[in-house]
């Protein structure tokens, strides 16, 4: 397992601190959370991005990253003491030159856009993790060709869809609906984009659609801001509730009358929560 997919596991799960066997330190007391928090920028965010590191960010996505990017070593520093993780969006590369000098930089895994090289699939690189890069599909066939995306060699997807504030509170059913059927087609672990730190109200939204990770963006934040940001989404997580557990075949039953249990649906993706292991195919 990588270790974007420990990450996601790891936040899940309460942790009293203290002292283990041997005197080892178990690390600080931790509050399980049903989701991470993440920040993402570019490289002229850099100094807001440490300084979310530094205020607990679980991972952090660098975007237009490229070989000449140079070293990101002040911002793996930021994240060590909490066993935080980065990642890149790679931009510009020779795909195969890209992803191993991410890795060998320390990058915990890369975010793939739909533009990509197929080649970028299938590059062997050991405890590292593929992102898919996805948008909620606009129609029937889109949502259809969205179960293609769940065959391909991936660890987990990034939702770009950038909610806002105002945007999450104007959610109507049919619109959560919707949003519930995209979500239940994915096998994946899925990080949002977020434009705006979210309130009470649409943090439990995004869990029950099945949200793994929040994503804050640092453009045009300063380091103050999402700092703050951070450390606010991740005490309104720690007050969340975790997602509840449906049956996927019960979004069927409208369309066909009669309940459709995942079991009888040949093909259907089967939902892979973080830490469950990958199926054979991958």
């Amino acid at each position: 397992m990588a270790k974007l997919i420990e990450m996601l596991q790891h936040v899940t799960q309460a942790s009293s601190g203290g002292m283990g066997f041997f005197g080892r330190s178990q690390g600080p007391m931790r509050t399980a959370r049903p989701a991470a928090v993440f920040v993402a920028g570019g490289k002229g965010d850099l100094a807001a991005l440490i300084a979310a590191a530094e205020a607990g960010a679980d991972g952090v996505i660098v975007s237009g990253w490229s070989v000449r990017t140079g070293t990101l070593a002040g911002l793996a520093e930021a994240l060590r003491p909490h066993e935080g993780i980065w990642g890149v969006e790679l931009e510009g590369e020779s795909v195969a030159e890209g992803l191993n000098a991410a890795r060998d930089q320390g990058a915990a895994f890369a975010v793939l856009g739909q533009n990509l090289p197929a080649g970028a699939l299938f590059e062997e690189l050991d405890r590292f993790d593929r992102v898919l890069a996805v948008e909620p599909p606009r129609d029937d066939l889109a949502l259809l060709a969205l179960r293609a995306v769940n065959l391909l060699p991936a660890q987990a997807v990034l939702v770009q869809v950038s909610f806002t504030p105002s945007g999450l509170s104007k959610l109507n059913i049919a619109d959560f609906t919707r949003l519930q059927l995209f979500w239940e087609s994915l096998r994946f672990p899925s990080l949002v984009t977020l434009r705006g730190a979210p309130d009470a109200a649409a943090v439990r939204l995004l869990i029950q659609l099945g949200a793994d990770g929040l994503v804050l963006s640092a453009t045009g934040a300063t380091a103050t801001t999402l700092s703050e940001q951070v450390k606010a989404l991740a005490g309104e997580l720690e007050r969340t509730p975790a997602r509840r557990e449906r049956d996927s075949g019960a979004l069927l039953t409208g369309m066909f009358g009669a309940q459709v249990t995942p079991a009888e649906q040949p093909g259907a993706p089967t939902r892979r929560r973080p830490g469950q292991p990958e199926p054979d195919h991958e």
